[in-house]
């Protein structure tokens, strides 16, 4: 596999693509759509760098300063043009909720990421780990493990979220139990990349995920995953919105920027939101125990009102 990458790294080379930093492709990419929904001046946000043996990996923290009290933690993965604004402000958001976000890093820092990159590098590039999962699963695990060693991260209370690309990679992570991360209650994934694997009998992981009734993947396909998951005792959720293609969530893929097969939809985004909230809640204790209905009303875990 180390041959593969090394081609492939070339080939990125020939065709004339800059390697540049993390933070330069998030600071010339960003879209307005990106700004909204956090109060930055709440918020300690910055790259950190760590790395999966001796590939050298950046990712992005962010958590609400106004608190110092510890926190569940939850990483995410990116889609398939790696980590980007749209990455960054999810993280931002979770952030908000009051949690420490952490954004993982899949394809190392020798490779700009964001949007910028063409669609058939990111082809390329996603194929590189989808033909080597357990590079991938050790990708997802060098973020997992230095997220929990960031400022107030409580370990033993960790979820990633993937989206696309990356919620496949959530789901294969979810399948290395009994060897992934101690602390992993859940993950969640967002329009992922679907494959059918091997799933080890009474996997404890919570399983959410999210699909649009009209997206690419075959009806076939995804009834299959989940008798999957079925058949080895995983507590899952599958919801599918209908009228709704790839990359729902995505608010700036309008206009100009959809197209028939990938589009904003803004119900689908707001009610996977609520519901992925309402499941951190649940798998990290936050529920009121006397009245479980109560926790529905969706008030951030930090009292950021009257910090």
């Amino acid at each position: 596999m180390r041959a593969s990458i090394g081609v492939s790294l070339g080939l990125l080379a020939l065709i004339g693509l800059s390697l540049t930093s993390l933070a330069e492709a998030q600071t010339t990419e960003a879209s307005p759509v990106f700004s909204i929904g956090y109060n930055a001046s709440r918020l300690v946000m910055q790259n950190v760098s760590y790395s999966d043996g001796t590939s050298p990996l950046r990712g992005f923290l962010a958590y609400d300063n106004s608190s110092t009290a510890e926190r569940p933690v939850v990483v995410i993965f990116p889609d398939y043009d790696g980590i980007g604004p749209y990455e960054i402000w999810r993280a931002k958001l979770f952030a908000t909720l009051g949690y420490v976000a952490f954004v993982g890093d899949i394809f190392t820092q020798n490779i700009v990421q964001g949007p910028s990159i063409p669609v058939a590098m990111r082809s390329m590039l996603t194929q590189i780990y989808s033909r080597n999962v357990p590079l991938w699963n050790s990708r997802m695990k060098a973020a997992l493990d230095i997220a929990v060693e960031q400022p107030y991260a409580d370990a033993d209370r960790v979820a990633a979220v993937g989206y696309c690309f990356g919620g496949g990679g959530v789901i294969n992570l979810m399948r290395t139990y009994p060897n992934v991360t101690d602390g992993l209650l859940g993950v969640v994934g967002y329009h992922p990349s679907i494959s059918i694997a091997p799933i080890e009998p009474n996997n404890p992981i919570r399983t959410l995920m999210f699909y649009g009734f009209d997206d690419s993947a075959s009806l076939a396909t995804r009834d299959q995953f989940m008798q999957s998951l079925e058949a080895a005792n995983v507590t899952f959720e599958f919801t599918q919105f209908g009228k709704t293609v790839h990359a729902f969530t995505e608010p700036n893929l309008i206009g100009s920027s959809a197209s028939a097969s990938t589009a904003y939809n803004q119900v689908a985004d707001l009610m996977s939101w609520a519901t992925t909230r309402a499941f951190l809640m649940d798998i990290f204790g936050e529920t009121n125990v006397n009245n479980p209905y109560t926790y529905a009303s969706m008030e951030p875990l930090l009292d950021l009102a009257t910090a």
